[in-house]
């Protein structure tokens, strides 16, 4: 029987996917320049957490759009904050549903697609325990309840194929409609993290009336049970002000990203939700003296094992660029003598 035990474990092992070493660097943020400062996920090659990194661990070279490169190594710091978590979480996935779904992008493929193959990534990832469970809202003109809560992947990767575009962009409904995330969340017991994704490809249509009134309220709701609120936006290149307030009120975050991205982000963020460490990386940016040159590359490797590396764009603010003026414009001076000069 050895010969074939032996056998038998070798092809698991041939037939076992390789997962390899992983970075994963998102939610840049811009506003403390000239420091840039971004969270970060470093996966090891059993796809397990890296949680013992330090600066020393990281490479980060910039580029500007005329190719050339700086290498910021040397200003590079790390910071983590642990969070108090388990390995169970109460997730519900707030999708967008709106037509604009429903569009062909170059790739031949519908953003409907991009977003499903995420949102399967990211059941993949989540610890199924038994205490872990997921539900999914879907909205457009109206919320509707697309999964009650599952603890088990199976019916969760059924619902997210029945994700269809529909009509318009109603944030609200989600929060503040029937179904929504609050009613939904109430039925979870609150020993266990409560985390809402918010998942959207475009602006609100109809826009949110009161915006003020809307955050407060969604905000009072969510900090009452405790969720914290993620967001990611699609297609346009800044997250809703409303969102993005509820987000950072709530401990969560709000990010954009690319199609293509989606669903590597959205994968790392399963795993933020019941990360104890939530991690980042930052780095002194230089001055530019053209206003197309803060559009920037990061190129992060992280220094260790196969020394996996990754990529992250960003946009510096207007105090990034120098500006050269003379005061006064105009210098005046005395007669020169001739065949004299006049050292200035």
């Amino acid at each position: 029987m050895r010969p074939l035990t032996t056998l038998f474990v070798t092809l698991l092992t041939l037939l076992a996917p390789a997962l390899g070493q992983e970075l994963s660097v998102y939610n840049v943020v811009t506003d403390a320049y000239p420091r840039i400062t971004a969270n970060y996920f470093a996966l090891d090659e059993t796809g397990a957490t890296i949680d013992d990194l330090t600066a020393r661990d990281f490479r980060v070279i910039e580029t500007t759009t005329d190719g050339k490169n700086v290498d910021l190594t040397s200003t590079v710091s790390h910071n983590c904050i642990t969070n108090a978590s388990s390995t169970s979480a109460s997730v519900v996935l707030i999708v967008d549903e709106s037509l604009s779904m429903d569009q062909l992008l170059p790739s031949g493929k519908r953003r409907i697609e991009y977003v499903k193959e995420a949102l399967r990534a990211f059941v993949d990832r989540l610890p199924w325990n038994g205490e872990t469970a997921v539900s999914i809202i879907g909205f457009s003109g109206k919320s509707r309840l697309l999964c009650d809560w599952q603890t088990t992947p199976g019916p969760v990767l059924a619902a997210i194929g029945r994700l269809t575009p529909l009509s318009a962009t109603n944030y609200e409904v989600s929060f503040l409609g029937i179904p929504n995330v609050f009613d939904q969340m109430q039925q979870r017991t609150p020993s266990i993290p409560k985390v809402a994704f918010f998942i959207t490809d475009g602006a609100p249509n109809p826009d949110i009336a009161k915006r003020q009134e809307f955050e407060q309220k969604v905000i009072t709701l969510a900090r009452a049970q405790g969720i914290r609120i993620f967001s990611v936006t699609l297609m346009i290149n800044r997250t809703d002000p409303s969102i993005a307030t509820i987000c950072r009120s709530t401990g969560g975050r709000s990010m954009i990203a690319t199609e293509e991205s989606l669903v590597n982000l959205v994968g790392v963020l399963a795993l933020e939700a019941i990360s104890k460490k939530v991690c980042t990386i930052s780095w002194i940016s230089p001055l530019v003296c053209n206003d197309d040159l803060r559009m920037r590359t990061a190129t992060i490797q992280l220094r260790r094992g196969r020394q996996p590396d990754t990529k992250v764009y960003y946009t510096t603010p207007d105090s990034s660029l120098v500006r050269l003026e003379a005061v006064p414009s105009t210098l005046v001076y005395g007669d020169i003598p001739p065949l004299q000069s006049l050292n200035l």
